[in-house]
């Protein structure tokens, strides 16, 4: 839906610098989950609009690995860690779940890709693999 009034929203850092200032000072307070989740959403729209970081280019697709183990991990840490502020979680989190996202796509993601990269092509007899097979030299630096 935000894509469809793309042309609407104000997409600057310092909106976002006042949210989170405004979560802040609402930690305490019955409100502090909407003004964090306002803060966090409008942080990640935010940042991902930076060209800078578009530049970045990570050494492997981690992203499914964040959208897999990203709710374990803070579901683990919520069940040990109670009565913990959401950005501290969310700190706390963010970096385990990323460690456990890079090992995942470096030792098992990555590799499984390959290996069915090499049987499709092995199996290949010109027919429609080969919208298979690009998507998966895509994904593997192949």
């Amino acid at each position: 839906m935000l894509y469809s009034f793309r042309d609407h929203v104000i997409i600057d850092v310092r909106i976002s610098l006042i949210l989170w200032i405004l979560y802040i000072f609402t930690r305490h307070t019955s409100i502090n989950v909407a003004t964090f989740i306002i803060a966090y959403l409008y942080f990640v729209i935010t940042v991902s609009s930076l060209e800078s970081l578009r530049r970045i280019k990570l050494p492997g697709d981690y992203s499914y690995g964040i959208y897999l183990w990203g709710f374990v991990v803070q579901q683990t840490f919520a069940t040990y860690v109670q009565h913990i502020d959401s950005l501290v979680s969310l700190l706390v989190t963010m970096p385990i779940t990323l460690t456990i996202a890079m090992l995942s796509w470096h030792f098992v993601e990555n590799p499984s890709l390959r290996i069915v990269h090499r049987w499709v092509k092995s199996h290949s007899s010109g027919g429609g693999a080969g919208n298979l097979d690009s998507g998966i030299s895509r994904a593997t630096g192949l």
